[in-house]
């Protein structure tokens, strides 16, 4: 009982960092209908700078995670002023032992998914966001400046992915292609709760995080190398049963 209760926690907080990440998938896609697959890239990109703050410039751990988190939020601002927005008009292609890392992960997920929800439910700005998504040209009409509202779904995109990298660094090896398999994971996430869905991207993250704990200490085959495809296997078979995922809706829409 207590090795499952420590693989449970455990889990949790490996599927904290893969909700975190499918965030910024969710946010990106709610905007613009698009899955960015270069978000684990990004997410490296600014880990690799709160590594040199924090080693090379002599930054306190918590100075440097706001620091990081500015310097995404205008890098991804940047990546869709600079590159995306060109392209707008194209096609679409102590018992049991918890370690304060997983509890840190777990709480700070959970408390930027409370931020997001309340800042596309009570702001301005999030209701403006929200309006461009569903109908940009009404929103352009009154006055919504959807571009800029895009840039900044891409800022805030670039902070949750800095954040899942820095969450997921103490414990990987901080490498180029340290957050490859976490973008799959968090698709997989994603995919599970419902691309539309931010607490959808959370929930699914922190189910398969758990599932694929439990799996790989109570059935003998799944071994850390087999982590991925069984990822792979949940997604394949949520496609399958249901497409819109745990929190997606369905659309039908007449011809």
């Amino acid at each position: 009982m207590q090795q499952f209760f420590q693989q449970l926690v455990s889990g949790l907080a490996d599927g904290a960092v893969f909700g975190s990440l499918a965030l910024a998938l969710v946010l990106i896609y709610k905007a613009t209908e698009v899955i960015n697959f270069a978000q684990g890239e990004m997410a490296m990109f600014t880990t690799y700078i709160a590594w040199s703050l924090y080693t090379h410039h002599g930054f306190s751990y918590w100075p440097m995670f706001a620091t990081t988190l500015v310097i995404a939020f205008i890098g991804g601002i940047g990546v869709q002023r600079v590159v995306i927005r060109p392209l707008e008009r194209a096609s679409v292609l102590t018992v049991v032992h918890i370690s304060k890392q997983d509890v840190g992960t777990l709480g700070v997920t959970l408390a930027t998914l409370v931020v997001l929800w309340g800042f596309f439910r009570f702001t301005k700005l999030g209701l403006g966001m929200r309006a461009g998504a569903v109908n940009p040209d009404a929103a352009r009409l009154l006055g919504v400046r959807t571009s800029w509202l895009l840039a900044v779904g891409w800022g805030f995109a670039a902070v949750l992915g800095a954040v899942s990298g820095m969450m997921i660094a103490p414990t990987a090896f901080l490498t180029p292609n340290m957050m490859q398999a976490v973008l799959i994971y968090a698709f997989a996430a994603a995919i599970l709760g419902g691309l539309e869905s931010p607490v959808g991207a959370v929930v699914g993250g922190l189910a398969l995080g758990v599932t694929l704990n439990l799996l790989g200490t109570y059935v003998n085959w799944v071994t850390p190398e087999l982590r991925l495809p069984v990822a792979l296997v949940v997604l394949l078979f949520v496609l399958l049963v249901r497409p819109a995922g745990l929190f997606g809706r369905t659309v039908v829409r007449r011809v």
